[in-house]
């Protein structure tokens, strides 16, 4: 029991100084995933996500991007995230809400006006858990990002108060949802 949560906090760096809020979740549009990453120059901390393929392969060249600055990514994916969980007409139309139970559908949307607030300050371990039931995958493109959240998840998470625990990556592809973010992230 012990190995399993350890191997769990490693995978999504619940353990780490200062945890990457997307571990496990970044991916290029060819599949190779993105692993956290941090160089330290004259004392400052820098972090990043690095492309798998260029772990894998270094010194060949990559399409795409190959190292990603990790607070641009977190930032644009939560503010997506705010942005969407903040608008009551997209929350009843991605969940199918309309005609539903009225008494439920406010609780929901009551929610996810909550969580749009809360997610300005993603750092919290209670934030990183609902991002984590929501979220999918995020796939970078060349000029977007591809959040794609699961909608059983994301119903769930609204529900019980952010205490869902679905796996990243768990969702069925007719359940997942794409929010797509125009945005041109920059190499480093």
């Amino acid at each position: 029991m012990h190995l399993r949560a350890n191997n769990n906090a490693h995978q999504n760096g619940s353990r780490a100084a200062m945890p990457s809020l997307l571990v496990g979740l970044v991916y290029d549009e060819r599949g190779n995933r993105f692993t956290p990453a941090h160089a330290v120059k004259n004392g400052k901390r820098y972090r990043y996500y690095v492309s798998q393929a260029a772990i894998k392969n270094p010194g060949s060249s990559h399409r795409g991007a190959v190292r990603l600055p990790a607070g641009e990514i977190e930032s644009l994916v939560c503010s997506k995230l705010r942005s969407f969980l903040g608008s009551p007409h997209e929350v009843v139309d991605t969940l199918a809400l309309l005609g539903k139970n009225a008494a439920a559908t406010q609780s929901i949307l009551a929610a996810a006006q909550e969580w749009s607030k809360r997610l300005a300050s993603p750092a919290a371990t209670e934030t990183r858990l609902f991002i984590r039931s929501l979220i999918s995958r995020i796939v970078i493109h060349p000029a977007n990002v591809d959040v794609l959240v699961d909608k059983h998840g994301l119903r769930s998470a609204l529900l019980d108060g952010g205490r869902s625990t679905n796996a990243p990556g768990a969702a069925l592809q007719e359940g997942l949802i794409t929010l797509k973010v125009k945005a041109r992230l920059k190499r480093c």
